[in-house]
Order: C-alpha cells, then structure tokens, then sequence
C-alpha cells in the first residue's frame, strides 16, 4: 500500500520535496548560522570602536592647556584607542604601517583597525573628515568621513568573516566606524575654569 502511494504522483511530488529538503536543509542552516554571526561580530565590532574612540577622546594635551586651548594629546590617544579596541575585541594588534593587524582567536578571523585624529577648532563652519584616501585601503576603500569642527577622534574597523563551506567559503568585509569629540567647557565659562594637573 505504501509502496503504490510513492509509485503515484503524489508519492513522487513528496520523494521529490523530502530530497530537496535534505539537500536544502544543510544550506538554510549554514545560512542561519552564518548571519546570525555576522550579526554578532558586526555589534561586538562596533561595542569596541565606541569604547575605544571616547576613551581616546578624553585624554586631554596638558601641555596646550595654559594656553587656553583644548586639545587631544595625539600619542596618548592612539595608544589608549588601540589598547581599548584590542582588550574589548579580545585581540593581539601588531601594527603594520599606521593601522594595526590582527586575528580574532573565537573565529580565526582577520581584523584590520585604524583610528585617526582631527585636532584643529573652528567656528561657523564643518569638515568632512577623514580625507578621502586618508583610511589605509587595508582596512577598508569605503570612503568613511565625519563632520567635524573641534577636536575629535575617528576609529575604523574591519573583519574579515570566513563564510561557511556550503555558502561558498567566501569572504565578506564587516566594517564599522566610529568618532567621539573633545568634551569641550561652555565659552563662557572657559575662562573661569581650573584644570587638574596630569
């Protein structure tokens, strides 16, 4: 009886569909797994560019202070950007010309990261900042910019996801980007204010 159901039409559309499920399955699955990854390193990426670009932006050059200017103390904050971005992202950066190289030891992915920093003040008017070309194609050739018009740190990730064998094995790029200003004191209080010593 069950054999003269499969010999029947019917039985053939569902031997039919049971293999393409079996066939299809694996795919779906694959698929599932690998944008629900995506998703997550795409979040965890950005978490630690945000974390890292305030932290950076905070660290204030002391030396200009008398002078009445608020500025980022450049050095000082390309190292707290890099530490900050490698102990959230949990990675081991080695810099390779001005951005720095590494592998996501979870995934085996590469990650590529830069930060920059725009330490100039104007009234009236923005900048697009980052210059185009300014961001090592390493990292990214998307033309990644911010307006601007104090001073303000921009930090650039990317990481090379390792598609799944059934979807290819590809690569994909997942890139985030992030800038956080100067805190800057009210103008009218600027003059009034005391600043701790370093």
């Amino acid at each position: 009886m069950i054999l003269n159901k499969l010999r029947s039409k019917k039985g053939a559309t569902f031997i039919i569909v049971a293999i393409m499920m079996v066939i299809l399955f694996p795919v779906i699955m694959s698929g599932i797994i690998d944008l629900n990854n995506i998703h997550k390193t795409s979040k965890r990426l950005k978490i630690s560019l945000n974390a890292a670009v305030k932290s950076a932006s905070s660290r204030i050059d002391w030396q200009q202070v008398p002078n009445g200017t608020l500025q980022i103390d450049v050095p000082k904050a390309n190292g707290v950007f890099r530490d900050i971005f490698s102990e959230n992202f949990r990675v081991t950066p080695k810099q390779v010309n001005n951005y720095y190289e590494a592998v996501d030891t979870n995934s085996g992915n590469k990650v590529s990261f830069y930060s920059t920093i725009y330490n100039n003040r104007h009234k009236g008017s923005f900048i697009n900042f980052p210059g185009a070309g300014t961001i090592p194609s390493q990292v990214t050739n998307r033309n990644i910019t911010v307006p601007v018009d104090r001073p303000t740190v921009v930090g650039v990730a990317t990481v090379k996801y390792k598609l799944t064998p059934l979807l290819g094995g590809g690569t994909i790029n997942i890139t985030q980007f992030a800038s956080s200003e100067l805190n800057d004191i009210p103008q009218n209080k600027q003059k009034s204010a005391t600043y701790p010593n370093p």
